[in-house]
């Protein structure tokens, strides 16, 4: 790859070279008046920075194509070519936004090279379930499609998501930046724009202020993909819709040269519209096609990194990307370089104009302020001026001089004596944090690093950005400097650490105050971490109460920081549908209707009913998730419950060593009921909770002329639940562990006396593309234990080869060995290739316990990521080991097809192989 690092000196003197020699040409070709000797003249020459010419960095949408525009930044960085603003539009205004909040290019490509873009960006958001509480995951598990109303009036939704992993993600990349908190962006290292299209006047906004990260958001959120950004009156999509290259919006900073980037996809070619979305996006691409050329017109110079047909959503060769764009400006370099000079040279012709030089003469030349080691050259080199040739060719090399310690030059002409005086930076000495004599000891390593070098422009952003980094380092994410002083080489610097002054709750609505405060991980006094700050917005949005909420830190006069919390009330009233079809129960759908935060007090209120041939329930549950500010948590619910069970009849099949078993839906179960649950959170994965139950239930065979009457079961439970699986089915990391105790609390005639015990564990082992799952379940009872609460065992997702409740009884024991594969080629939907090798037994009392009645199950499949649901078809064959004689015994090949969610479920009931439990 072409480095440009060894050229940067070379190519900065050649810049200068070219326009100097120019102006010098210039400077000879001037017709000065004449001059006495008695005549003094004089003129100052500035730093030569401040003859670069004013740069605005314009970077362009594109998608993934945009993240070449790091190697860009990479590029112009190494060759010393320096801009002074930075404007960007979707992928351009992140790449711009992180650079003006100080990340370098390398760091911009380290950190977006491992940035997980898949689940930024993904449209399921995967990184839900993680969020919520134990209670709010098993709502969450059972959802397919959910409608939103807010007092009974429909919302229909803006977007296919809501973007809060989207959000998470630019949030979390700008609150760890080195320049923070601001909210005005000129005050960020570069100041930055970021452009958006606001749909509500049909225009192009840039935006210079406010929250930078929702700036950035709206900016990249592309219509129908995310929901739209408000800010004021404005409703703000992909600035990308009307300014792919937004070169009108830097002229706001009125500047002499702008350089863009152009990574915008190509139009597609004729073969490749053959669907209705390319088709859409075409005649889209071709609107922005428009705007892009006219911006171009407007650009100094247009850097186009040659992406061929990249696709814009392919964000898995990021470096190769990188690579490409710093080629890009290998390959114009020259022309930039001629525009620069050409710049500098039209400035100093600017600077020189009217400047009266003596007419020839032989001035001896006295320099004052230069350092030792150019002062000898300089005397050397330029002894005396006899003529304008010597005169611009000192100018020249005045300009040439390392220009660090300069910030500039005098030069005055007095009889026959020519006089150049040089403008010294101050030597660093010193380097003091007022005030903060913890860190005396990490600032002296940072004063040797700094000591003896010239206090410029560069050496103090350099020291304030080092200091920020320590600051930061230490845990004062929100760390700012409020003031840079400096004299004869002692630098004094006042900090803000960013202590908490106040907090400040905004609602769209009257909300109770605990509802926000009790998901806050901060309090005033506190001092301010990003940590914090993101897990306070995660608590916020994970209440199904919050949604767009936003927290901003605003320094304030007190050398501390107000925290404003913005949030906006998420629908309250939600309508939920699941379904599923399997060859085990066919056709079931679900409905839940919910209440949001009833009363203003957090509480949750569910209706939710399910439905098919052989199952029914209603289900009314009253719950709160935190109860006030606590982590304690409750529940009460009442319920009914119809299901048919099947029935299981051995068929001899012994002499050709196989067994099996003819089975028909011979049994009903009713259930009624209450349940009353209360306990504490354990952080959001776990809760520990007691439970009571007063049930009515019976079973009766179809073929039983007399329906018994319900017994009663009184029992109390003790139990805890931790689940932090990123996924109910397919996770790839996490584990679930259930464990319980429950025992009768009331016995009599009608009232059942039993005690069980149940324990469960079941792990997530990612190893890329393959995800290992073993699991272990066993649970125990007296021998007391009626029939509706015995274990079972059987179905695709517990153990391959048994069918639904096959096996039922007292004790259970099984364990097993899952794997998942996800493959690289995909049908239509992501592709998994599964199996499972299962071991375990049902027994009716514990002196039947043996380990020769084990039984062994293996099967395997393939499962498709639907958005209807994981669909899985699958094979399996139980087996067990026999003695005298020694053989084994099979079970038929039992055939498996499910598609959709599990809709019944309850805490310890049985474990599925792909991490759902039924």
């Amino acid at each position: 790859m072409y480095k440009l690092i060894k050229y940067r000196s070379r190519i900065i003197k050649s810049l200068y070279f070219t326009a100097l020699t120019l102006c010098g040409i210039a400077l000879l070709s001037l017709n000065p008046k004449t001059a006495s000797a008695e005549e003094v003249f004089s003129f100052k020459l500035p730093h030569k920075d401040s003859l670069l010419p004013r740069t605005a960095l314009v970077l362009s949408g594109g998608g993934a194509r945009g993240l070449s525009q790091i190697g860009v930044l990479k590029a112009l960085s190494e060759s010393g070519i320096k801009f002074d603003y930075v404007v960007g539009t979707s992928i351009g205004a992140i790449v711009g936004g992180l650079y003006a909040s100080g990340y370098s290019p390398d760091e911009l490509e380290a950190v977006l090279s491992s940035a997980n873009w898949k689940e930024a960006v993904a449209l399921s958001g995967s990184d839900i379930r993680s969020r919520l509480f134990i209670d709010q995951k098993q709502i969450y598990d059972r959802s397919l499609i959910t409608l939103n109303f807010r007092d009974f009036n429909f919302i229909m939704p803006e977007a296919a998501t809501e973007g809060t992993a989207f959000d998470k993600f630019l949030q979390e990349l700008i609150w760890y930046g080195t320049y923070q908190p601001v909210t005005d962006f000129n005050k960020l290292k570069k100041p930055f724009r970021a452009v958006a299209t606001d749909l509500v006047s049909g225009t192009s906004v840039s935006l210079s202020s406010g929250n930078l990260s929702k700036a950035i958001r709206a900016s990249a959120t592309i219509p129908l993909r995310y929901s739209p950004i408000r800010v004021d009156s404005m409703i703000l999509v992909d600035g990308g819709i009307l300014s792919n290259l937004p070169v009108k919006a830097a002229l706001e900073f009125n500047p002499e040269l702008i350089i863009a980037v152009n990574t915008s996809s190509p139009l597609y070619k004729a073969g490749e519209l053959n669907s209705a979305w390319a088709i859409a996006d075409q005649v889209v691409s071709i609107a922005m096609d428009k705007f892009i050329k006219e911006n171009e017109d407007l650009a100094d110079l247009v850097i186009v990194p040659e992406l061929g047909t990249y696709r814009n959503d392919d964000f898995s060769n990021i470096d190769s990307l990188v690579i490409i764009g710093e080629k890009s400006v290998e390959k114009q370099y020259n022309e930039l370089k001629d525009l620069i000079s050409g710049k500098i040279y039209t400035k100093i012709l600017k600077l020189i104009e009217g400047i009266s030089i003596p007419e020839d003469g032989n001035f001896l030349t006295h320099f004052n302020g230069f350092r030792d080691n150019h002062n000898g050259f300089l005397q050397a080199r330029f002894p005396s001026i006899k003529s304008k040739k010597d005169i611009s060719e000192l100018v020249l090399h005045l300009y040439l001089l390392e220009d660090d310690f300069y910030s500039g030059f005098n030069v005055e002409f007095s009889d026959n004596d020519l006089y150049v005086n040089a403008q010294n930076y101050p030597l660093t000495k010193d380097i003091n944090l007022s005030g903060l004599k913890i860190f005396d000891g990490d600032l002296e390593e940072i004063i040797q690093r700094y000591e003896g070098q010239p206090l410029n422009s560069r050496i103090k952003s350099q020291i304030s950005e080092t200091l920020l980094r320590l600051l930061h380092n230490k845990g004062f994410t929100f760390a700012s400097l409020t003031k840079f002083d400096e004299n004869n080489g002692d630098v004094i610097i006042n900090t803000n650490l960013g202590r908490i002054d106040s907090v400040i709750i905004i609602s769209d609505e009257i909300t109770e105050s605990f509802l926000v405060q009790r998901e806050l991980e901060f309090q005033a006094g506190d001092t301010a971490s990003s940590e914090v700050f993101l897990k306070s917005i995660d608590n916020l949005n994970s209440t199904m109460i919050f949604n767009n909420v936003e927290l901003v830190p605003l320094k304030n006069s007190k050398n501390g920081i107000n925290i404003i919390v913005k949030v906006s009330h998420a629908p309250n009233q939600t309508l939920r549908f699941g379904g599923r079809i399997d060859n085990e129960r066919n056709a079931q759908i679900g409905i839940d209707f919910t209440q949001e935060n009833f009363n203003n007090l957090g509480t949750r209120i569910i209706l939710r009913g399910i439905l098919a041939s052989s199952y029914q329930k209603t289900f009314l549950n009253f719950e709160n998730t935190r109860l006030f500010k606590t982590e304690l948590s409750s529940s009460f619910s009442i319920y009914y419950v119809n299901r048919d069970m099947y029935e299981y009849s051995p068929v001899d099949m012994t002499r050709n060593q196989r067994f099996g078993y003819e089975r028909s839906f011979n049994i009903r179960e009713n259930r009624a009921g209450g349940k009353l649950l209360f306990g504490t959170q354990l952080e959001k994965n776990g809760r520990l909770f007691v439970e009571l139950r007063h049930e009515f239930q019976r079973y009766y065979r179809f073929s039983d002329s007399i329906i018994p009457k319900f017994n009663r079961v009184t029992t109390a439970k003790a139990a805890t639940v931790f689940d932090s699986q990123n996924r109910s089915d397919f996770p790839t990391k996490g584990r679930l562990i259930e464990l319980s105790l429950e025992s009768s609390i009331l016995q009599d005639d009608n009232n059942v006396g039993f005690s069980k015990a149940t324990f469960y564990y079941h792990d997530n082992i990612n190893l890329g593309h393959l995800v290992l799952r073993p699991s272990l379940m066993f649970g125990i009872a007296d021998i007391s234990l009626p029939f509706l609460e015995f274990f079972n065992l059987g179905g695709e997702g517990t153990f391959f080869g048994f069918r639904e409740d096959e096996e039922r009884g007292r004790q259970i024991f099984k364990g097993s060995v899952n794997y998942t594969y996800r493959l690289p080629i995909n049908f239509y939907f992501d592709t998994y290739l599964y199996g499972r090798y299962d071991l375990g037994a049902i027994w009716l009392q514990p002196d039947a316990i043996k380990l020769s009645s084990l039984r062994h199950g293996f099967g395997t499949g393939l499962a498709f990521d639907t958005p209807l649901g994981s669909a899985r078809a699958s094979v399996g064959k139980s087996f067990y080991f026999v003695q005298n004689p020694n053989s084994v015994i099979f079970g038929p090949i039992e055939f498996f097809l499910v598609i959709g969610i599990i809709l019944y479920f309850e805490f310890f009931i049985c474990c599925w192989g792909l991490g759902v439990r039924g």
